[in-house]
C-alpha cells in the first residue's frame, strides 16, 4: 500500500537523529506455525480457499500475499528486537489482528502481534505480555488465539457497532459509539487499560469474566459504552 511508503518518506524526511527505519527479511516459516497451522498456510500459499473463505479474507490468496505477510511478520519481530534492546520500537505495516490461527478474515492474512509474541515466549515462557489494541475494529483474531493464554493481555477499545459482527471477549474489551464530528473522547484507554493491566501483571491468573465495569463512564448520557473485562 501506498500508505506505507509515505509514511517511510515522511519519516525520512524528518531527519531526526534519534530515529531510523530498517529493511527487514521475511519471517521464516517456523515463526509463523507458532501460531497459524500447516493446512491454513498452504491454502494461502496454494491459493486454493474455498469462495466463502477468500471473500472473508477480502485478498487474492497466492505465494505473492504469503511473501507479502511474511514480510510484515519480519517488521513486527525486528520491532520487537529493537524493543527490547533499545525500549522502544515499531513496524510501520503490521497490526493484522483479525487472522486466527486457521483462518484470515478482513484482509488479515497472518497475525503478526501474535507470532511475536509466541516467538518471545520459546526463549522467555514466563513473560507477561499486554497487547493494547486501539484500532476502530476489536481484534477478534489475537483475542482467540490467546483465549486460554494467562500470559497474555489483550485489550481492544473500539467501535461497538463495527466490523467484526461476532467479536469473541479478550481480557478487557471497551466497545465505544461511532464517533461524530465534534465528539470529544475522555482518556478512556488510560482509565481501563492501567489499573487492569497492573492487576494482571501482579496477579498469577486473570479471569475472563464478562460485566459493567464501574468505571465505564458514558461519553454522553445518551450514549454509554460498554466495558467486558476480566477482573474478578
Amino acid at each position: 500500500m501506498d500508505k506505507f511508503r509515505r509514511s517511510a518518506a515522511m519519516i525520512r524526511e524528518a531527519r531526526l537523529p534519534y530515529l531510523s527505519i530498517h529493511s527487514v527479511e521475511p519471517a521464516p516459516e517456523t515463526a509463523l506455525l507458532r501460531v497459524h497451522t500447516a493446512a491454513y498456510l498452504d491454502k494461502i500459499r496454494t491459493g486454493s480457499l474455498d469462495s466463502a473463505e477468500a471473500v472473508k479474507l477480502g485478498l487474492p490468496a497466492g505465494e505473492a500475499l504469503l511473501l507479502r505477510s511474511r514480510l510484515e511478520v519480519g517488521g513486527t519481530l525486528a520491532a520487537l528486537d529493537a524493543a527490547l534492546a533499545d525500549g522502544l520500537a515499531c513496524n510501520l505495516g503490521d497490526g493484522t489482528h483479525h487472522a486466527f490461527a486457521d483462518r484470515g478474515l478482513g484482509y488479515c492474512v497472518l497475525n503478526d502481534v501474535a507470532i511475536a509474541i509466541r516467538t518471545l515466549h520459546t526463549s522467555k515462557p514466563g513473560a507477561r505480555i499486554a497487547v493494547i489494541d486501539t484500532d476502530a475494529h476489536q481484534g477478534n483474531g489475537t483475542h482467540g488465539i490467546f483465549a486460554a493464554d494467562d500470559r497474555v493481555f489483550t485489550y481492544s477499545i473500539h467501535v461497538g457497532k463495527n466490523y467484526p459482527a461476532h467479536k469473541p471477549p479478550g481480557r478487557l474489551d471497551v466497545e465505544l459509539p461511532p464517533l461524530r464530528p465534534r465528539n470529544r473522547l475522555p482518556g478512556t484507554t488510560g482509565t481501563h487499560a492501567r489499573p487492569s493491566a497492573r492487576r494482571f501483571c501482579t496477579r498469577p491468573r486473570f479471569l475472563d469474566r464478562r460485566c459493567r465495569s464501574p468505571r465505564a463512564r458514558p461519553l454522553r448520557p445518551d450514549a454509554p459504552h460498554r466495558c467486558r473485562h476480566g477482573l474478578p
